[in-house]
């Protein structure tokens, strides 16, 4: 429809200046630039008639002589309007409501960048080998999430044209950035031995049983079960009470500066992810409602 009226309001403005130039032809150039210049600023105030100044240019240098300025400013809309027409029954009958599969998809890659550096860092915490690049790895984070805000845009254009029905919520790429953020930090903080040795397997369990429900989470874009909260939930208990144990026994007081700052770190780290985890699981599961 936007296409329609930009290609109307630069039909008939391109005919005005057509007729003029058939008139005074040494004054081109000069009717060329005004009517351009009238038109894109009609334009600027009005985006929805963008096309028109492109349909100006194209009514002034495309017109043949043989075809006067009205006549030919009703073929360019004959033609723009059987353009669209087809346009549109292309995107209903063969390319439908494809922006959702894109959507899926980019989350799928993203959970799956997250559950593989949370593998690692379980398999680092308990000095297990692992050869996996965590640079590469965020990178590849941060083009997945790039490409979800695309294919979400998308997305929200196909719900507004009644071309689909499914939509993403729209605090589910925040939600993601948040995770892969609490991702970070729990890097930053195992960039050395963890302080405490005793800390290492319930962080490393917790963090496990993290990666299990972020796997779960994201399958709910795909209509899959909903995630275990219990599981989650008790490795969550078992890290809080272990927390618990180590300030009651001083271990934390005892600890130098950079020692107790990555410990405090990974801590802050693990709870924060944990939180994030319910709130992705949370919105996931709209998503499923609405799909569903």
């Amino acid at each position: 429809v936007e296409r329609f009226l930009g290609t109307v309001v630069g039909a008939i403005a391109g005919a005005g200046a057509a007729y003029l130039h058939s008139r005074w032809p040494q004054f081109g150039g000069l009717i060329l630039c005004t009517t351009v210049a009238l038109v894109a600023f009609l334009a600027a105030v009005r985006p929805t008639l963008k096309v028109a100044p492109v349909t100006v240019v194209i009514m002034l240098i495309g017109t043949t002589t043989h075809i006067d300025p009205l006549t030919a400013a009703f073929y360019r809309v004959i033609e723009i309007t059987l353009g669209s027409l087809v346009g549109v029954a292309a995107t209903l009958l063969i390319f439908p409501a494809r922006a959702h599969g894109a959507v899926v998809a980019r989350v799928q890659e993203i959970g799956a960048l997250n559950a593989e550096l949370l593998t690692h860092y379980v398999r680092v915490l308990r000095g297990q080998p692992t050869t996996l690049s965590t640079a590469d790895q965020y990178d590849a984070n941060r083009a997945a999430m790039a490409k979800l805000q695309t294919a979400l845009s998308e997305a929200d254009r196909e719900t507004a044209s009644h071309l689909s029905l499914r939509s993403a919520p729209e605090a589910l790429p925040r939600t993601l950035w948040r995770q892969r953020n609490d991702i970070v930090m729990i890097g930053r903080a195992l960039a050395q031995p963890v302080a405490i040795p005793a800390l290492a397997e319930p962080a490393a369990a917790m963090i496990e049983a993290a990666t299990a429900f972020l796997t779960q989470a994201i399958g709910l874009i795909s209509a899959g079960p909903r995630p275990d909260r219990l599981a989650l939930a008790e490795a969550h208990a078992k890290f809080q009470a272990t927390i618990e144990t180590l300030r009651h026994e001083g271990a934390l007081r005892a600890l130098a500066f950079d020692d107790a700052a990555r410990v405090f770190g990974l801590v802050f780290a693990v709870e924060n992810l944990h939180a994030n985890l319910g709130d992705l699981a949370d919105r996931l599961e709209e998503h499923q409602g609405i799909g569903d």
